[in-house]
């Protein structure tokens, strides 16, 4: 029976192949079975008129995946269409995983990492397959459900949205600056230094484009201010700081943000505790763009001479005791 599901399987996707070139609506009701593998070529739509039927792969053993490959892209109104199960990617580019699990869409995204994969579990992080995990100190809780399975090999920064059915504002009491991404690493959650993204993840395309609302305890994204390895980890979920100056009391603002390029920038800031700092700017693939000194405790830097192209960068300021402020820079064009 097995191997006639796969053989029924392959011949229904047989028309994706053939037209690859062409969007293709989700069908709905399709399952990759354990060892399964169906890939995606071109465009491919998730339309919200698909039905109730999700498309679903093995989530046990030897897992299924449906795999996103190089050249291939994803869309669409995704409220009841996405993958309930395992989603891999075929290209080196940034990616959202389009996953959820009993009827909760829960995507992830990485700055791109060729052969990585991802699911999500919409279930209790605190009590995974029946153990108990330790917590990180200065973590004062986890969101009450919800988390996910990301693995790849390479170093990627990683970006989780989320929603009200997480239920953050319940754990941040009441300061989004709060929450903080975590890994769980030899059974213990720890932390991952994350800040919450100010203009918050599209999640109905497959490109990682921050073009959503601002982010809220209701909604909205946190990115790893640094890039990681995900197989470091077991897997990831969402927490809230004790103290929210966990990683130090530098303070760092840019204005305006989002900002369109060839824009004067306007950074805000304030050490503390020293006279001298460096700020550091990072595109996407965590390549250093640029540089500057600050050599005031406080004070504001005016920047004019960037030339930065539309898409998302990290701006962090860092000074000489190490202490570190992160903060995303979203550039657009005209």
């Amino acid at each position: 029976m097995k191997y006639l599901t796969k053989v029924i399987f392959l011949i229904l996707l047989l028309p994706a192949m053939s037209f690859s070139q062409k969007k293709m609506a989700s069908p709905g009701g399709l399952f990759v079975p354990s060892g399964g593998f169906m890939s995606i070529f071109g465009e491919y739509e998730f339309a919200a008129d698909g039905g109730t039927k999700k498309m679903m792969t093995s989530r046990d053993g030897k897992k299924g995946y449906v795999n996103f490959a190089e050249g291939s892209k994803w869309m669409g109104e995704i409220g009841n269409q996405f993958v309930d199960g395992y989603v891999k990617v075929g290209h080196d580019h940034p990616f959202t995983f389009p996953v959820g699990n009993k009827n909760i869409y829960a995507p992830v995204s990485i700055s791109g990492a060729h052969a990585s994969t991802a699911a999500y579990f919409h279930d209790s992080a605190n009590d995974i397959n029946g153990i108990k995990r330790n917590i990180d100190s200065g973590v004062s809780g986890l969101i009450p459900v919800g988390y996910w399975d990301l693995s790849g090999a390479s170093a990627v920064k990683l970006t989780i949205p989320y929603s009200d059915v997480h239920k953050a504002d319940r754990i941040s009491n009441s300061d989004i600056s709060k929450l903080v991404i975590v890994g769980l690493q030899n059974d213990t959650w720890k932390v991952i230094p994350s800040s919450y993204d100010e203009v918050a993840l599209n999640v109905s395309y497959s490109d990682q484009m921050f073009k959503g609302p601002s982010s809220t305890l209701k909604e909205g994204s946190l990115t790893t201010d640094e890039s990681i390895i995900p197989n470091d980890y077991d897997y990831f979920t969402i927490a809230s700081l004790e103290n929210v100056l966990f990683v130090g009391d530098v303070q760092l603002s840019v204005f305006p943000n989002p900002s369109v390029a060839g824009r004067e920038l306007v950074i805000d800031y304030e050490l503390p505790v020293t006279d001298n700092g460096e700020i550091r700017i990072y595109n996407s693939n965590n390549e250093l763009v640029t540089t500057r000194k600050v050599n005031n405790q406080s004070g504001k830097l005016k920047l004019n001479d960037l030339k930065l192209h539309e898409g998302s960068y990290i701006m962090t300021l860092t000074d000489d005791l190490q202490n570190t402020a992160n903060k995303k820079l979203i550039i657009v064009n005209n």
